[in-house]
């Protein structure tokens, strides 16, 4: 007989044992996980059932919510701008003094990335409130359809 038998015989009964070992313990920790996961997965869907609700039963709170979207969106366009019209000045100083053209690349580059990331920022608030505003538009299959996955969710 071979050497190689005599390892492969040697590692699979310990590995075994500790497979058989820790089997179980791993089992329970990723139900643990699952049922910690669909309780939380209820609550967001709680939460944005009750949220739907109060804003189609009082659409004066539902204006409230878009005037501060609105503010939220004038406030990162407005820090972003004036971020990027100072990198607009340093490149143009970089490019008029300094007379090196790395500065002039990074002073650009980066009033370009903070406006593209500054856009971003603005479509994900302004998403958000679009998805609200589709959602109170279809309100009652939304709610129906919300509330039949609190249904499922709860039954798992």
């Amino acid at each position: 007989m071979s050497i190689d038998l005599w390892v492969s015989v040697g590692l699979a009964i310990p590995l075994a044992v500790i497979a058989n070992i820790f089997t179980p313990k791993i089992q329970s920790w990723l139900e643990g996980r699952g049922k910690k996961r669909s309780k939380q997965r209820t609550q967001e869907l709680q939460k944005e059932l009750d949220e739907l609700t109060e804003y189609q039963e009082s659409p004066e709170k539902f204006h409230q919510y878009l005037l501060g979207v609105v503010i939220r969106a004038t406030y990162i366009g407005s820090l972003v701008g004036i971020f990027a019209g100072i990198t607009y000045i340093l490149t143009r100083f970089a490019r008029e003094f300094i007379y090196f053209d790395f500065a002039n690349i990074v002073f650009s580059l980066t009033g370009q990335v903070v406006s593209m990331i500054g856009a971003v920022m603005i479509i994900n608030v302004c998403g958000e409130a679009i998805r609200r505003i589709n959602s109170l538009k279809n309100y009652s299959s939304v709610s129906s359809d919300l509330e039949s996955k609190l249904k499922q969710s709860e039954e798992n």
